[in-house]
This record gives C-alpha cells, structure tokens and sequence, in this order.
C-alpha cells in the first residue's frame, strides 16, 4: 500500500486555493490509497508540494 510520508507538505490543486495540509502520521489503513485520498473542503485533491520533502518543508507561521 502506498502512503503519504510523516511531514509530507500537501497544498490543493485548485490554482486559486493555496491552503496547505502537513502530514503528521502516515495513514496505514488497510484498502485505502492514501495518496490519492486527500481532498481539499473544495473537493479538489491535495497535492505534494513540489520542492519540498518530508521534514524539510519549512513551515513557519507564514506558511498557512
């Protein structure tokens, strides 16, 4: 099964969006696709942002 990695920054593919998800725990639920299973409230997924990896995203109060 596939997962999203702990700190893994996703950010919504609407163009307009921007908002942005950190992952804390990885999702090892048996059945599920996890990495295509994120949706923004708009309903479109969330995506990994490019550039980043997991640990090193950067996040700091300005980033949400």
């Amino acid at each position: 099964m596939s997962a999203t990695a702990k700190g893994t920054v996703l950010t919504c593919a609407h163009e307009h969006c921007g908002c942005r998800v950190l992952i804390e725990e990885e999702c090892h639920c048996s059945g599920v696709n996890a990495e295509s299973s994120y949706q923004c409230a708009c309903g479109a997924p969330l995506v990994p942002v490019e550039g980043t990896r997991p640990g090193s995203a950067g996040l700091g109060p300005a980033a949400f």
